[in-house]
């Protein structure tokens, strides 16, 4: 019997799996897919989540592979309105990393070692005990069963784990607003400056442009749209790219390729634990790609899981631990959707909100830096700090395993 069972082989499993082994816990992973994933998806680490990785050593590893972003640039309807350069926030991890989320699982696995992810196991059942959980799979070739003292569902959006616990997953969808993505590399008339991502802002769509760690640029698009969901083609990614960005440009797909529609809903589950079971990561909530806060307040969910799961697991503190883990990580959740709202970079504006928003870039450019309060927000610094304390200060043995918390 092992001590954990994680549902899921993505960054937010492979993180707690991580987190849990080197707390001396018997961990088990399974993932319905085969093999390794090679979708980019994720391609930012903001400087909070950055924190928790280099608490695991892992530094030296990301730095091999990331890119540090410096600023943005910003333009309107086709005309600069400037650069704001993040000036970088006290800490051990001051700016964002730039990397994509198929390497940080590759990363991830590697500093896993010999713990094996089981691939082709697709969970088809949830028996809870008193003390254990049986779950059942489905293999290549038969059917098993597997028990562990806890079972986390770190299974994504349409999460197995949450529908066999009947946990209703309530919210919305983000009703019209369309996302096309594609990693490309790029020949244009005024590219942004290096280590800079740029915001193009015309009436009704958006452009981002996020310069890649090795070649190429993530390139995301949002606007409103209607009717059936269609794959985009790399011509019509391209005529977007230059009608948002007032010129005109040549994308060449770069590889592994990831072009991409999608819509969006903000979702978030009605509790997070049930019994010895939990749900974390994009099993417990989504939302748009606004900001690419999903996988980074995974990571930090995973954070705050795998200590007091270690806890709990080795009979350090009650069970009733794991409903904090519940309350804190719903009430954070909640507080990234309402901050999302007022993202007007990403989210398309009217044209009338958008001489508005134009007026208030002139005057943000003035400054050539990020207000320290939108840096702040940004970089996830505060976001998980109150439960990280609270947690430290009522053990002196999770101080004693989990070291202090960073200021």
């Amino acid at each position: 019997m092992f001590d954990v069972l994680i549902v899921g082989a993505g960054p937010i499993g492979l993180f707690l799996a991580l987190l849990l082994k080197r707390q001396g816990l018997d961990v088990a992973i399974i993932e319905k897919r085969e093999g390794a994933v090679f979708d980019p998806r994720a391609a930012v680490i903001w400087p909070r989540t950055a924190e928790v990785l280099a608490a695991q050593g892992l530094t030296p590893a990301f730095a091999r592979e990331r890119r540090l972003l410096e600023g943005v640039e910003l333009n309107v309807r086709g005309v600069s309105r400037g650069v704001l350069r993040l000036r970088g926030l006290a800490g051990p991890q001051s700016v964002p990393w730039i990397i994509e989320q198929h390497r940080t699982e590759a990363l991830l696995r590697e500093a896993l070692g010999d713990l094996p992810v089981r691939s082709n196991h697709t969970l088809v059942g949830l028996t809870q005990h008193a003390d254990r959980v049986t779950a059942r799979v489905l293999t290549r070739d038969s059917e098993a069963s597997l028990e562990a003292r806890y079972v986390v569902g770190c299974d994504g959006a349409h999460s197995a784990v949450r529908k066999l616990l009947g946990v209703e997953f309530e919210g919305r969808a983000h009703d019209g607003l369309e996302c096309l993505q594609v990693n490309a590399e790029c020949e244009w008339e005024r590219p942004p400056t290096p280590g800079f991502c740029r915001f193009d802002l015309i009436p009704n769509a958006t452009l981002l442009a996020v310069p890649l760690p090795e070649r190429g640029f993530r390139f995301v698009s949002f606007q409103h749209a209607r009717g059936a969901l269609q794959q985009p083609t790399l011509e019509e990614a391209q005529a977007q790219v230059s009608r948002i960005s007032g010129q005109p440009v040549k994308l060449t797909l770069t590889s592994p390729q990831w072009l991409t529609r999608a819509r969006f809903q903000d979702r978030l589950a009605k509790r997070l634990r049930q019994g010895r079971v939990l749900l974390c990561g994009d099993a417990a909530a989504v939302w748009a790609p606004i900001g690419g806060r999903g996988m980074n307040v995974g990571l930090l969910a995973a954070h705050n899981l795998g200590r007091k799961l270690a806890l709990v697991a080795s009979g350090e503190a009650d069970a009733s631990l794991l409903d904090q883990f519940n309350d804190e990580v719903r009430s954070m959740v909640r507080g990234v959707m309402r901050t999302l709202r007022f993202n007007r970079l990403e989210y398309p504006s009217s044209a009338l909100a958008l001489w508005f928003i134009d007026r208030a870039l002139r005057t943000a450019s003035a400054q050539r830096v990020v207000p320290r309060p939108i840096e702040r927000l940004l970089s996830l610094t505060n976001l998980d700090r109150g439960p990280e304390r609270r947690l430290l200060q009522s053990s002196a043995d999770a101080r004693r395993r989990f070291g202090p918390v960073t200021s």
